[in-house]
């Protein structure tokens, strides 16, 4: 079974037959799954097959298919699924207890609405790094409940006329009493325009966390 063919199994809510890794990890529903067994669990409950009008786009070591308003990232090791982004609309889960650690990602000054390197996406071509900043501005600015918004990149690929990329938005929320975190947003582009993809779920997430700060002694 190829990398894509798992892909699309277990949108569908199915168990593959092989290509996914032991330590394969999914970020979906506002929260992170880890191992086959969690993994196809959690798509079984929310499966939604795949059309055949959906956008597949592959590059070594990356696969991204967008099919209207869902989108799959997912890191390959060749043909093996080694981790997996879903985004789209859904309903966040309960997440597993934890404790939240305040991130400001501005704490390096590096201000701007999207941060992004080239270098760090060997399979983006030069021209295509253009692409990537402009889908990344269009995610920042366009979320008009946050009171400050950043798009980092943390995978790309494709040409300058057709590729993907996958973006960790920061948001620090403007409500009286601000939360801070982050929601997962996709974004594809081809010659008829840039198409993006929120994370309805993990935004829905962060504005029902509630981070309480708690100090050692």
């Amino acid at each position: 079974m190829s990398a894509l063919e798992t892909l699309r199994t277990l949108a569908a809510g199915k168990r593959p037959t092989s290509s996914l890794l032991h330590t394969a990890r999914l970020a979906a529903y506002g929260s992170e799954f880890y191992g086959e067994e969690a993994i196809v669990e959690a798509l079984r409950l929310d499966s939604r097959p795949l059309s055949n009008a959906a956008q597949v786009l592959t590059a070594p070591g990356h696969a991204a298919i967008f099919d209207g308003h869902l989108a799959l990232f997912a890191d390959l090791n060749e043909e093996l699924v080694g981790r997996i982004w879903l985004i789209g609309n859904s309903q966040p889960v309960a997440r597993e207890p934890g404790l939240s650690v305040a991130f400001d990602p501005d704490l390096a000054q590096a201000r701007g609405d999207v941060f992004a390197q080239a270098s760090d996406h060997p399979a983006l071509e030069d021209e295509a790094f253009e692409q990537v900043l402009i889908a990344g501005r269009s995610i920042a600015n366009d979320d008009p409940t946050s009171y400050r918004t950043r798009a980092l990149c943390v995978r790309a690929f494709g040409s300058n006329v057709e590729g993907a990329a996958l973006f960790a938005v920061s948001r620090l929320t403007g409500q009286p009493v601000r939360t801070s975190g982050f929601a997962m947003a996709a974004a594809c582009w081809a010659p008829d325009g840039i198409t993006i993809v929120r994370d309805s779920s993990g935004e829905a997430a962060l504005t029902e966390a509630a981070w309480t700060p708690r100090i050692g002694t």
